[in-house]
């Protein structure tokens, strides 16, 4: 299942095209910065949307991630995709941001997520059901659903990126999708209309 779209003003991601944006900008070019925020942009405000779920919050963060993102490209080893990186700076800050405000456990009265714009009516009946299905799951099956499926992250990367074993993380992805998929039956919705 796929459930962020690409506008057609954005460029599409491509890591090999994002690496060489931020070996680029290690190099002192920093005209190449503004490519790889327009790239990897959607992606992380997506991500962190659906974490959040609230815009300001997200602005800040974007702000806050990308500076952390031009700071730190002289330290990126290539360890990991370029996206995976980024998002984990996101998350981090995010998490951090969190934290300071105490409401780690309380996400579930911030208001609802705020859902990336879709083309066609379907795709913007499944996406709000699936966004509002992912609104009532804990936090942390949220999370690793968004990075494992709507960012489609790999379990390896998202091993680098969570500090866990990587079948620590399948399992986890695995009663994710089954929480998930429980909201969604007790919300009347079945596999057929999201799929």
């Amino acid at each position: 299942m796929k459930f962020i779209s690409h506008r057609s003003d954005t460029p599409r991601y491509d890591d090999a095209e994002a690496l060489r944006l931020v070996h680029a900008i290690r190099a002192g070019d920093d005209g190449q910065f503004s490519c790889l925020y327009a790239m990897t942009r959607p992606r992380v405000e997506a991500y962190l949307c659906r974490l959040l779920r609230d815009q300001s919050d997200v602005d800040d963060i974007l702000i806050d991630t990308y500076v952390e993102v031009w700071r730190g490209a002289k330290h990126f080893r290539g360890e990991s995709l370029v996206i995976t990186w980024i998002v984990g700076i996101a998350r981090n800050i995010a998490m951090n941001t969190l934290k300071r405000r105490r409401q780690c456990e309380s996400l579930d009265a911030i208001p609802e997520p705020i859902a990336p714009a879709a083309n066609a009516d379907e795709q913007r009946s499944r996406r709000r059901l699936v966004e509002k299905a992912l609104a009532a799951i804990p936090r942390h099956h949220r999370e690793i659903l968004v990075l494992a499926l709507l960012q489609e992250t790999s379990y390896e990367q998202l091993s680098r990126l969570l500090a866990a074993p990587v079948n620590t993380i399948k399992t986890r992805v695995f009663y994710a999708k089954g929480i998930l998929r429980a909201q969604l039956e007790t919300m009347g919705v079945t596999r057929d209309d999201v799929i």
